[in-house]
C-alpha cells in the first residue's frame, strides 16, 4: 500500500493546491507592488473568481502528480477539493 492514498490526503493537497498557483498567477501577471495590493483589486474589481480559477489550474499538477505515482484514491480527493472550490467560485460570481 502507498502512503499518502488516501481521499483525505488527495482532498488536503486539493484544497492547499490552489495557494502555490495564485503565486504563480501574482508573479507572471502582477502590476501591482505588492500581493496584498493585488489581492484587493481583485476584490475591488470583483475579479476574485477569475483569480481562484487561474489559481486552481494549479491542481491539474497535483492530480496528476497523484496518478503518475498510482495514488488513485489520493487523485479522487484532489477532484473532490476541485469541486469544493468549483461550488465557491460559483457562489462568488453568481451568488454574492
Amino acid at each position: 500500500m502507498k502512503r499518502f492514498n488516501s481521499v483525505l490526503t488527495g482532498m488536503i493537497a486539493g484544497l492547499i493546491g490552489p495557494v502555490p498557483g495564485f503565486f504563480l498567477y501574482y508573479v507572471f501577471l502582477r502590476e501591482e507592488p505588492s500581493i496584498k495590493a493585488f489581492w484587493n483589486i481583485a476584490l475591488q474589481q470583483l475579479n476574485t473568481p477569475k483569480v481562484m480559477v487561474m489559481s486552481l489550474l494549479f491542481n491539474l499538477l497535483v492530480f496528476f502528480t497523484f496518478i503518475w505515482t498510482d495514488r488513485l484514491k489520493g487523485a479522487q480527493g484532489v477532484i473532490l477539493a476541485t469541486v469544493l472550490w468549483g461550488l465557491a467560485i460559483v457562489y462568488l460570481k453568481f451568488l454574492r
